[in-house]
């Protein structure tokens, strides 16, 4: 067994236990709640802590695979893309049970711009790392802003509820690490040339986890989960990227050139797919229309994956 093949198999074993916590300590629980599970938090959950569970393994992996340099290099840049078009169509597609709020106004607007930014950066074919880092900035902010508002309509709790909902933070918190580690692992696995089945590894937990998030959680829930992995994740992913070039420039071990490489037009398909994704959201559709386009746009999210990880 070579280098490779150990790091893959940490890799899957990581990812496959965070996914395992995910669904037992998170999505399993609030099944059991009907049509109304109480989320305390529901708004961090579904806007910042599932989105970060799903995007990080893609986002620590990306500086791995040498940018745009190559079709798996597309793992940071529209990796999460795929993911939220896979969520997104999942939820519409089977997400009859309502939950939650539905994705808000001001989220939508915020999911457009981003990848309205995003697709004239990627429009230009290469990147500079000052770009990088004003797209990183982006998505601290937001993923503060979604972490500390608060929902406007707070249900009365008792003890037992507020009990439930520390055990799911925890369950929570303790998946996050898990997939941070794998990303670390695939990170790794990318860096000794298994760039493919690291990548692949890296989107299979948000993919199997789209049918019982869309199920539990219900459409209005899981649609602002798809929106916000989407949007933290590519701002995160091409950020991440930039951080990895700049800090050997910093120190002077790399000094040349101030961008992150060429190519990134060639993503920008994925461009195009995040300005869709919240059009697709608040779109007012029939039921049937509504299943209908929930199977075509996580189809087409699960082609485009496919299609850039086999490569040309």
């Amino acid at each position: 067994m070579n280098s490779a093949t150990a790091c893959l198999i940490i890799e899957g074993a990581l990812l496959g236990a965070a996914l395992a916590v995910f669904l037992a300590g998170v999505i399993r629980p609030l099944s059991r709640h009907g049509d109304g599970p109480v989320l305390l938090h529901g708004g961090a959950l579904v806007d910042a802590w599932i989105p970060l569970l799903f995007v990080l393994p893609l986002v620590l992996q990306a500086p791995a695979t040498g940018g745009a340099t190559g079709d798996v290099g597309w793992i940071g840049v529209g990796g999460p893309v795929t993911i939220g078009a896979i969520v997104l169509g999942t939820a519409l597609w089977v997400g009859d049970r309502g939950g939650g709020e539905p994705a808000r106004l001001d989220s939508t607007i915020v999911w457009g711009t981003v990848g309205a930014i995003v697709l004239l950066v990627l429009a230009s074919h290469a990147i500079l790392i000052v770009e990088g880092q004003v797209l990183f900035a982006m998505g601290a902010v937001l993923l503060w802003w979604r972490t500390t508002r608060t929902e406007r309509r707070s249900p009365p709790i008792g003890a037992d509820v507020a009990r439930a909902e520390d055990r799911r933070a925890r369950a929570m918190l303790v998946a996050t690490a898990l997939a941070a580690a794998g990303g670390v692992a695939g990170a790794r696995a990318a860096v000794l040339g298994a760039q493919g089945p690291a990548a692949a590894l890296a989107l299979a937990p948000a993919a199997l986890a789209a049918i019982p998030v869309a199920r539990s959680l219900g459409r209005g829930w899981a649609v602002r989960a798809a929106g916000w992995s989407a949007t933290l994740g590519v701002l995160f992913g091409i950020g991440g990227l930039s951080l990895a070039r700049l800090l050997p420039r910093l120190t002077g071990q790399d000094p040349a050139g101030l961008g992150l490489g060429r190519g990134f037009g060639h993503y920008a398909l994925e461009g195009v797919l995040l300005l869709l994704l919240p059009m697709a959201a608040r779109a007012p559709l029939s039921r049937p229309g509504r299943r209908v386009a929930g199977f075509l746009l996580a189809g087409l999210g699960a082609a485009i994956a496919i299609a850039r990880l086999r490569g040309p």
